[in-house]
């Protein structure tokens, strides 16, 4: 299968790279398939384009195969998902052209095969703010953090330019009341104080979030086009700290602070901060990391940390929640002695975080 539908990817750009690249000329392309990668919701080919003294890379993303292993295989998504990315993809390039933000960039869709669901993009060859992060670590620190605050800013500033993109005809609204806030609370609290069978915590837990919630929310939160993964992984750094963000299908429209408080919990529950239960990065570098971020996005508004703090502690119970909940699958041998050490490190310093978010310490 892997073969078949190479050989398929190859012809289909053999075809139309000179629709792609129209500096090529009259002379032949070449293709060459450099590298396959294998993920849990997708597999990636990648794809050299050579001619006329020129020579492009792109890659193409498809649906994960039937056959690929177990370990990598995706849960079944519907079929439009690819082409939805990729009508995301081109919206999102065209936008980010227009402001013309040194700042700011986009990946570039060339095309989407749709015998394949393959989406057909321009490969960038960039670093990820997660690597560009984890050497900032105690135990690699950068040279210059300057630079790195700057990523931080920008990226903090890319989140806000893409909230404001224009709605898109199969965005649907969703999570948009004070409501939903407290509704996933409570999903999320009940299954942890059954699972965790710590119900004293995750009640009080509860109980603390929604009072808070119920002084600051208003009914109807503030809404933008969300990304729904905006991760350091997800974003690439380029030249002069320029930004652009990868992996999104831009059909949602929610709070704000869902993607605000989704980088941020990710930015503090990084595996060598599991790992290292909090030393890999001190909390005052987190501090001024998060602070750059938000200073990005809000701009000469302020910020407002209560708000973000409550959408924090929703985004640290989703992901705990999730991390249970995949830990549960039944392990033999080594792999189950892995598992049962991973979710004690995780159960130990997402409790840890939840705590510094429920008592945090007075700014300024």
């Amino acid at each position: 299968m892997l073969e078949e539908r190479a050989r398929a990817l190859h012809e289909h750009l053999q075809k139309h790279a000179i629709k792609y690249y129209s500096d090529f000329g009259s002379a032949p392309v070449t293709v060459q398939l450099v590298n396959t990668s294998l993920h849990r919701s997708s597999t990636l080919y990648h794809f050299n384009l050579n001619g006329d003294a020129r020579q492009r890379r792109v890659v193409v993303k498809t649906p994960p195969l039937a056959n690929a292993p177990e370990q990598i295989s995706a849960i079944t998504e519907p079929a439009d998902k690819f082409r939805i990315e990729y009508e995301a993809l081109a919206s999102i390039y065209e936008y980010f052209n227009t402001l013309q933000d040194a700042r700011f960039a986009a990946i570039r869709p060339l095309d989407f095969i749709a015998n394949q669901l393959g989406i057909v993009m321009e490969e960038v060859d960039e670093p990820s703010l997660r690597w560009l992060f984890a050497k900032a670590s105690r135990l690699q620190p950068w040279a210059n953090p300057g630079n790195l605050y700057e990523c931080f800013r920008n990226a903090g500033a890319w989140l806000r330019a893409f909230h404001a993109l224009p709605r898109r005809a199969q965005a649907v609204e969703r999570d948009a009341h004070a409501q939903d806030y407290f509704f996933a609370i409570e999903k999320f609290t009940a299954f942890l104080a059954e699972t965790v069978r710590e119900k004293e915590f995750f009640e009080g837990l509860a109980h603390t979030a929604s009072r808070i919630a119920r002084g600051i929310l208003p009914e109807r939160l503030p809404l933008g086009i969300t990304h729904g993964d905006y991760a350091l992984r997800n974003l690439l750094i380029g030249p002069r700290q320029r930004v652009r963000a990868i992996d999104t299908q831009a059909k949602w429209l929610m709070p704000i602070y869902e993607d605000l408080a989704y980088f941020l919990v990710g930015l503090i529950t990084t595996w060598p901060q599991v790992l290292s239960q909090g030393l890999a990065f001190g909390n005052e570098a987190l501090q001024r990391f998060e602070q750059e971020f938000l200073a990005g996005y809000f701009e000469r508004e302020p910020i407002p940390w209560e708000t973000i703090r409550l959408f924090k502690i929703k985004i640290l119970l989703l992901k705990w929640s999730a991390n249970v909940h995949r830990m549960q699958k039944p392990d033999s041998g080594l792999h189950s002695r892995v598992t049962t050490v991973r979710r004690k490190l995780l159960q130990r310093f997402y409790r840890k975080c939840m705590l510094a978010l429920l008592n945090p310490p007075p700014r300024g």
